[in-house]
C-alpha cells in the first residue's frame, strides 16, 4: 500500500473526501482525529472516504500505513478541510484497542478529564465492544470495556460537574454500536446524578453496553429491512434479549446483576413489554432506568429512515406512552432523568 499516492490525489482535488461518518461499507469503521497521537507510529493502517468528482460510488482510500509516523502537519490539512474522521479496517479492531488503551495509560484522564478524553474514553468504548461482539470467545473479551467504564464511574461520582459534558459525549447516528456505547454512558451517568454507590453504576453501564447483543445472532437484512416488519418478523426480533441473556450467562467478568438486565431490558412499567411481561414489582430496580435510558436514545439518534427526535419532544413522547394498565415509564425514574438532563 502506497499511502503517498492517496494523499497526494487527494490534495490536488483528483478525489473528493466525505465528510459523514455513516457507514457505506461496514468493514470500515470511523476513527476521530482527536484519538490519533501525531508524532506515534500508527500500529493500523488508516483510510480517507473518498468518491471520484463524477462518481457517487464511494472508496476507502488507504491514507497511512502500519508503522507510518503521524506527522502533525497532515492532521492540520485535514481539520482545516473539515475532516473530523479516518477509516479503520474491522480486521484491525485488536490493534485499535490496543492503540487507545496505550493511549489511555500515557494520558493522566482523573480526575480532570478535558473534552478531547472523554472522546478517548467513548471511542475505546466503541472499538472494545465491537472487538467483543466480533469475537468467536465473547465470554472473554469484555475486560477492556469494564476497564473504561470503571473510570467513568469514577469521574462522575467524583466530580459531578463533569455530567455536563457527558451530552456532548453521545453519539448522533445509529449504529447497534453507537446506540449501545450512548446507553451505558447514559447509565453510569444517571446512576452518579442519583449518587447510587458506584457497583450500581457499573452493573447499569455494562448492561447498557451489552443490552442488544442479541440482535448480533439475527439477520442482518431483517435489521436493516427499509419496509415494516410483518408481526411473525417482530416475534423474531423480540428474541433479541433472551439470545443476548443465553450469551452472557455465566460470563465471570460481569457483575452478578449485568446479565438479568440485559434480558430485561424490554420491560416495561405497566407490565406490557417482554419477553417475560414482567409487572414492575418482579423487574430488577435497574431495569427500570435500562429501558428508559434504551428508548430515550433510541429516539434521539439519527437513523436513514427517519429524522431524530430533539430531546424535549423524545422526553414528551416518553410521557405521553401508556400501555394497556397505565404508564409504560415509571414516572419518578423520568422525573429524575429530566432533572439530570437539565444540567446539560
Amino acid at each position: 500500500m502506497n499511502s503517498a499516492a492517496p494523499r497526494g490525489n487527494f490534495l490536488e482535488r483528483e478525489l473528493r473526501v466525505r465528510k459523514r461518518p455513516a457507514l457505506e461499507d461496514p468493514a470500515y469503521i470511523p476513527l476521530p482525529l482527536e484519538v490519533l497521537l501525531p508524532g506515534e507510529r500508527l500500529t493500523f493502517p488508516l483510510f480517507l472516504k473518498v468518491s471520484r468528482s463524477w462518481e457517487l460510488q464511494v472508496e476507502y482510500a488507504p491514507c497511512l500505513e502500519e508503522g507510518e509516523e503521524l506527522q502533525a502537519s497532515w492532521m492540520e490539512k485535514l481539520r482545516g478541510l473539515g475532516l473530523c474522521h479516518l477509516y479503520v479496517h474491522k480486521r484491525d479492531l485488536a490493534k485499535v484497542v490496543a492503540y487507545l488503551n496505550n493511549h489511555l495509560l500515557v494520558q493522566a484522564i482523573e480526575p480532570e478529564p478535558t473534552p478531547q478524553e472523554f472522546v478517548l474514553l467513548r471511542e475505546h468504548l466503541h472499538f472494545s465492544l465491537r472487538l467483543t461482539l466480533e469475537s468467536p470467545q465473547l465470554m472473554k473479551t469484555t475486560a477492556p470495556a469494564r476497564k473504561t467504564l470503571g473510570t467513568l464511574v469514577r469521574i462522575f461520582e467524583r466530580k459531578p460537574r463533569f455530567l455536563k459534558l457527558m451530552w456532548d459525549l453521545l453519539y448522533q447516528e445509529y449504529t447497534l454500536y453507537t446506540h449501545s456505547v450512548n446507553v451505558a454512558v447514559l447509565g453510569v451517568a444517571f446512576m452518579a446524578f442519583l449518587k447510587r454507590p458506584a457497583r450500581e453504576g457499573l452493573t447499569l453501564g455494562l448492561a447498557g453496553l451489552l443490552h442488544d447483543v442479541g440482535l448480533t445472532r439475527i439477520s442482518p437484512e431483517l435489521l436493516q429491512k427499509p419496509e415494516p416488519l410483518t408481526p411473525e418478523e417482530w416475534e423474531v426480533i423480540r428474541k433479541h434479549p433472551c439470545l443476548g441473556y443465553r450469551l452472557l450467562r455465566g460470563n465471570a467478568a460481569l457483575p452478578l446483576h449485568t446479565v438479568r438486565l440485559v434480558l430485561e431490558h424490554h420491560e416495561l412499567a405497566d407490565g406490557s413489554g417482554y419477553p417475560q411481561g414482567l409487572p414492575l414489582h418482579k423487574q430488577h430496580p435497574l431495569s427500570r432506568h435500562l429501558a428508559l435510558l434504551e428508548a430515550y436514545d433510541g429516539m434521539t439518534l439519527f437513523r436513514p429512515y427517519r429524522p431524530r427526535l430533539r430531546p424535549f419532544d423524545a422526553l414528551n413522547t416518553l410521557r405521553e406512552q401508556q400501555g394497556k394498565r397505565g404508564p409504560v415509564y415509571d414516572s419518578q425514574v423520568l422525573k429524575r432523568f429530566i432533572e439530570m438532563m437539565a444540567l446539560g
